[in-house]
């Protein structure tokens, strides 16, 4: 046998081995269920000249400056998945005499990424920040125009540090084309001026430069226009929250999109709304990315735990149905304030099929202000709480996880699973500052007491996971969310059966903060699972699990 013969063989035996430890997902179906707008921008040359672009989800979708008197008025440009992005995509910004769109992206806050007019990459642009100052998170972007008087043919983005951790730094960055930080604006506080812009609910969101040398700025539910010294102009109030583009429109207009809302809103030269001009692109049933949810065997639909509520984006906690069609979706039940007399933070939800209810992590918050007085009989350390719900949304149980207990509630994990054969649910353990562990706790249905702590080491598990879902293909199972780029299937005691990146073989690019927000569910369907990405519903399936061969 020739070596070269010897070395293609070494190589297929290494693939064999590598296809046959790795999950072959198949996606299964890919459906637009919300909105998720993160930037605008005006493109005034090439292809898209004339139209306002809207950078939502994974997306770029173009609206006509003048709106067409038949059909829906915008229409996909383009998508960022040939962009070498692995996360958030929330800033959009273009160049007109280059015919180039430029893309920030929150966890690469040291990357713009290029594109033209088709979403073919153009390559990247390395930023380099001044005095070591590296921020861990990046918002929206400008391009200064080579006409401009004050840093022409540069960028703005707006980039903060995030605590906890972190201390509450929030600037603007003006960048030149080559990636170098020129100057840092530190904003002012809108609230009280002689302070500087913190992250706290605050954060910035759009930018955008206007021709007399100034900065208009999306900052919580507000356009602020500064100086580049970072004094304030004014300050627009909006009947909504997070106006995450903001884009100057030829004549002296504005149009900008807002979180969630699912429409291009207008303004004039003098920043006064004028909301005949609004133009709606909302995607049914209006839903955003759902902190939580879970399957419904017995009522076929999804549960759904919100935060807002869907199309409006008003705050208003509690848990919503989506059918499998995924048309539409309803209110099931608000949520009442439980426990200790403040409010709290409901956290996964998953189904009991045995008992034909839904179980809710609950955690007491406490994140503005100091641990109220408390009194017989809920007087208990701070420790999570499994609230039982039946259908109509009536609280029949209360579940205390009495052997778990946290100083700082604000740390209580909030990642949970049901195991109808063992009566027992998973959650994940935190340390009592609030950092991961590699462990998962079974926690007994009847009682709350902890039965057993699962080391996840050897299954790769050595962070803390974001997501847990339980699920039988003959076998009992888990399945983790590990990391942006690693999903783990398990036995109930740890051994690693398979693992895949869902970034690569399901395109999911966006998990904001990841021991958050990436959460997984079983689907409708006998051996599916679900998941949302940036307003995407993503269904798939797991192929047959593969013996390896010795």
């Amino acid at each position: 046998m020739s070596r070269r013969l010897l070395r293609v063989l070494i190589v297929l035996l290494a693939l064999f081995f590598a296809i046959s430890s790795t999950f072959a997902q198949t996606v299964v179906s890919r459906t637009r269920v919300g909105n998720f707008p993160e930037g605008s921008a005006y493109v005034s040359t090439g292809t898209l000249a004339g139209n306002i672009v809207v950078l939502d989800g994974q997306d770029v979708f173009a609206f006509p400056l003048v709106k067409p008197r038949k059909g829906p008025g915008f229409a996909k440009a383009f998508d960022l998945k040939r962009l070498p992005i692995v996360g958030h995509p929330n800033g959009v910004a273009y160049i007109p005499q280059d015919k180039t769109f430029v893309f920030t992206e929150g966890w690469s806050p040291t990357t713009l990424f290029l594109s033209d007019a088709t979403g073919k990459s153009l390559g990247t642009i390395t930023v380099q920040y001044l005095n070591g100052w590296l921020p861990t998170w990046i918002e929206g972007i400008a391009y200064i125009p080579p006409d401009s008087p004050i840093y022409p043919d540069h960028f703005v983005t707006a980039a903060m540090l995030q605590p906890p951790g972190n201390p509450n730094d929030v600037r603007l960055e003006v960048i030149a084309r080559d990636g170098t930080v020129v100057n840092e604006i530190h904003p002012a506080y809108p609230w009280n001026p002689s302070e500087p812009l913190n992250w706290d609910g605050d954060g910035l969101g759009g930018v955008e430069f206007l021709p007399g040398g100034t900065l208009l700025c999306g900052i919580s539910s507000n356009l602020v226009e500064y100086t580049f010294a970072g004094a304030i102009v004014r300050v627009v109030p909006l009947d909504w929250g997070w106006m995450e583009g903001i884009t100057r429109l030829p004549g002296g207009s504005f149009a900008g999109v807002g979180y969630q809302v699912g429409m291009v809103t207008f303004f004039d030269a003098n920043l006064n709304r004028t909301p005949t001009l609004d133009r709606s692109y909302l995607f049914a049933p209006g839903l955003n990315d759902f902190p939580s949810f879970a399957w419904n065997l017995d009522a076929h639909r999804y549960l759904m735990r919100l935060n807002y509520v869907p199309v409006t984006g008003f705050y208003d906690p509690g848990v919503w149905a989506m059918p499998s069609t995924l048309e539409t979706s309803s209110e099931l039940f608000g949520f009442p304030q439980v426990g200790f007399p403040n409010r709290g933070q409901y956290r996964d939800v998953t189904y009991m099929p045995d008992e034909h209810l839904m179980a809710i992590l609950y955690r007491q918050d406490f994140s503005e202000g100091p641990l109220p007085p408390c009194g017989p009989p809920d007087c208990r350390p701070p420790h999570p709480d499994i609230h039982l719900y039946d259908s109509f949304g009536n609280l029949v149980n209360i579940i205390h996880i009495s052997e778990v207990t946290y100083p700082n509630r604000n740390n209580i994990p909030g990642q949970l699973t049901y195991i109808p054969s063992l009566r027992q649910f998973v959650v994940r353990k935190a340390n009592p500052d609030g950092t991961p562990t590699p462990y998962a706790l079974f926690v007994s249905r009847d009682t709350g007491a902890v039965v057993r702590q699962l080391d996840l080491t050897d299954a790769g598990i050595t962070n803390g996971f974001a997501s847990v879902t339980y699920f039988n293909d003959g076998v009992d199972k888990l399945l983790f969310a590990a990391s942006r780029q690693r999903m783990a299937a398990t036995g109930l005691g740890g051994v690693l059966l398979r693992e895949f990146d869902p970034s690569t073989t399901l395109g999911i690019l966006y998990f904001m903060n990841f021991m958050n927000n990436a959460h997984f569910s079983v689907g409708a369907d006998p051996g599916t699972f679900a998941t949302m990405n940036a307003g995407e519903f993503i269904v798939f399936q797991l192929a047959a699990t593969k013996k390896k061969k010795k």
